[in-house]
């Protein structure tokens, strides 16, 4: 039995394919040139190297955007270099202009030259652009530049505001020559409101009155000058008035109104106390101006602190400035006799005659002689004065060889038995004035008395120890007066008579906005040209006055507006002049509003000759600040060039090792490649030889079976 074997032929087989992929994948390198061309040759390779592919490539980018944004930098800081050099020549005129020996002419030819400069700075600041995108203006903002492979590798390039304007510059109307002083633009005037619609609300009515209408008087009518008043009613229904304060004021822009009546003093409220007295709890006495009695209804009022009589009531009542006293009550008292009835009164004489006290003869009441005693008498009643001081009752005789006393007493007499008298008629004696009088009538003997009484009734004076008889007649007290004297013999007439114009409306202050849709201007120049219809509105929304007459190609000024100043008032504002000179022209302003028509006139004029007004106080300071912001931003703008410059020489840096550590991955080695190729070229002819041999033997298994 023959067996075949095929195994060497298959194993030759076998060889020659793996020598064909090592020979095609030796050719496919030294081909291609790269040692990785798909994922089965190196998997990890291929990917670490794809990463780094991406790396090269975007790094490669971020170089060319780094390049741009240098270049965006550069274009910046060049347009910031004009416009350095425009404020250096700006600050060169500003020099030249603050020397005082120019005239105001060459002032300003020097100040056209400086506007014109400051127009350029404005273009540069509008017009500088890289790509479309403004530079200067503030716009752009920060400009993030991409300077690297991957999220987040940006450099700013700041392009923010504040942009460089002359505005943005601190240099708008900047004006060298004139006097100093700060302008405010406005749009408002202050005017006159006519009719402004009073309401209920707008009073300020104290509690408990109610319906208030406003009202004026007459001017020529006495005692009522031609101010506001206010009518209402108090909780009693009775008419009154108040003396009223007015304030209105109307906003033309929102055409709103605003009335404030303020309520002041009462006319001729009545009084109801004076001083430290109740109205009814005092006499009230009324005279006219020479002292007389007023007849008739009379009643004090007042308004404010200024006192009247109101004589009469209703409309047909009369009014008469007053001034008022008070006199407090009063307890009268007159002494019947000036001499005292206590204690008795050395006595001079005896039923008229004079004596001599040795021919007295003194005996008491038992008929004792009494030595060393003397005669005393209060009133018509005699006294024997014991030597001890001791008086007794006693009666005289007189006789041939002289007189005798004789005592009717044991006991001696005493002082009336009184109390102090602690109110007459009902008037307590503490709170009254005192007025007592001696038996003649006269003040001041007994200001220091004290009024007395005795159980029987009996008034007396006591002071010092004396005490004087009262007539009881004399007794009496009067209650505290108000006295109001008028001052003049010409009455005022009531207000229901004065009083008679109501008003519904008033006339206030108005804020009045330029707005040509419900305003007309009319402009007087100084030489007394006068233009009407002067307000206009430009396309931004604003408003401008039409300041010199003819067309367009009038020379001159054509536009200006309004400034407000502290120091001058309202002005003109001017641009006039190929430079755009600014000149101001002091103004005389007058405007009306018609409330209900909503419809405002302004009339302007031109006063004095015209204004230049130094606009910074401090022109070089103002240019030093300016150019300052200018090297500031151009500082910052250099750094950014430098830090940009770095960048891109560091990114070439990335590429190239970058890209060397990829080629180590990813490209050939073609030394080891040519010889792999060559080795599997040999290797390959061997095993096609070995494979031919192989067959010839399965050929001689066939010849056998031929």
């Amino acid at each position: 039995m023959i067996t075949v074997s095929y195994t060497p032929s298959r194993l030759a087989n076998n060889q020659l394919d793996k020598t064909q992929r090592s020979l095609n994948q030796a050719i496919e390198r030294l081909s291609s040139g790269l040692r990785v061309n798909s994922a089965k040759d190196d998997a990890a390779g291929l990917a670490i190297g794809n990463r780094m592919e991406a790396q090269v490539r975007g790094t490669e980018q971020a170089r060319r955007n780094t390049n741009d944004g240098a270049s965006m930098s550069l274009t910046a800081e060049g347009a910031l270099s004009q416009v350095n050099d425009h404020l250096q020549r700006i600050r060169e005129l500003t020099v030249q202009g603050l020397n005082g020996t120019l005239k105001l002419v060459d002032q300003d030819a020097i100040q056209q030259e400086i506007n014109l400069n400051l127009k350029e700075i404005d273009r540069l600041n509008t017009q500088s652009q890289f790509n479309g995108i403004n530079l200067l203006d503030g716009s752009a903002g920060t400009v993030n530049v991409q300077v690297g492979a991957n999220d987040g590798e940006t450099l700013g390039v700041d392009l923010n505001r504040p942009g460089f304007s002359v505005e943005e510059l601190g240099l708008t109307d900047f004006t060298v020559a004139g006097i100093s002083g700060e302008v405010t633009d406005i749009n408002i005037v202050t005017g006159r409101a006519r009719d402004i619609a009073v309401n209920a609300g707008d009073f300020a009515l104290p509690a408990g009155y109610s319906n208030p209408q406003l009202m004026q008087a007459s001017t020529n009518t006495a005692g009522y000058p031609a101010s506001w008043y206010t009518r209402a009613q108090d909780g009693d229904g009775n008419t009154v008035y108040f003396a009223a304060s007015v304030d209105a004021v109307h906003d033309t822009d929102t055409d709103t109104s605003r009335v404030r009546i303020g309520i002041g003093q009462q006319l001729y409220a009545p009084v109801t106390s004076h001083q430290e007295y109740q109205i009814e709890d005092v006499d009230s006495v009324f005279r006219d101006r020479q002292g007389g009695a007023l007849e008739g209804d009379n009643q004090l009022v007042k308004t404010g602190s200024q006192h009247s009589i109101k004589s009469g009531s209703g409309p047909e009542a009369t009014y008469y400035p007053a001034r008022v006293t008070t006199s407090p009550a009063a307890i009268d008292a007159r002494i019947a006799d000036n001499e005292a009835v206590w204690p008795p009164s050395p006595a001079a004489t005896i039923d008229g005659v004079s004596f001599n006290n040795e021919d007295v003869d003194y005996f008491d009441s038992t008929g004792q002689t009494v030595n060393g005693a003397t005669l005393s008498r209060a009133g018509d009643n005699y006294y024997l004065t014991a030597p001890d001081g001791a008086f007794y009752s006693a009666t005289v005789e007189s006789t041939p060889d002289g007189h005798i006393v004789r005592a009717g007493s044991e006991q001696p007499a005493s002082a009336p038995a009184t109390q102090p008298v602690t109110e007459v008629d009902g008037q307590s004696i503490d709170d009254a004035r005192h007025r007592y009088l001696d038996a003649n009538g006269n003040t001041g003997s007994f200001q220091e008395a004290t009024l007395t009484q005795s159980e029987d009734g009996q008034y007396y004076l006591e002071q010092g120890g004396r005490y004087y008889a009262v007539a009881p007649e004399s007794v009496a007290a009067s209650r505290p007066q108000v006295i109001a004297t008028a001052t003049t013999d010409t009455p005022i007439i009531s207000p229901e008579r004065a009083i008679t114009t109501e008003r519904n409306t008033v006339d206030g202050t108005s804020t009045i906005t330029l707005d040509p849709r419900n305003v007309t201007a009319s402009y007087t120049d100084r030489d007394g040209r006068r233009i009407e219809d002067a307000l206009r509105v430009d396309d931004n929304g604003q408003y401008f006055l039409r300041a010199a007459s003819g067309n367009d190609d009038t020379t001159g000024y054509r536009s200006a507006t309004l400034v407000n100043t502290e120091e001058m008032g309202t002005l003109l504002k001017t641009r006039t002049g190929s430079g755009d000179l600014i000149i101001y022209y002091r103004m005389s302003t007058r405007a009306t509003t018609d409330v209900p028509n909503a419809r405002s006139t302004v009339e302007l004029t031109e006063v004095n000759p015209e204004i230049r007004l130094r606009t910074p106080d401090d022109p070089l300071a103002a240019l030093d600040r300016a150019i300052a912001r200018v090297d500031d931003k151009r500082s910052v703008l250099g750094a950014t060039q430098n830090r940009m410059s770095a960048i891109i020489d560091q990114q070439g840096e990335t590429i190239g090792a970058l890209s060397e550590a990829r080629s180590q991955i990813m490209d050939a080695d073609y030394a080891v490649e040519t010889a792999n190729m060559s080795r599997a070229q040999i290797t390959q002819q061997a095993g096609t030889a070995v494979l031919a041999q192989a067959n010839q033997r399965l050929d001689s298994v066939l010849a056998l079976l031929r």
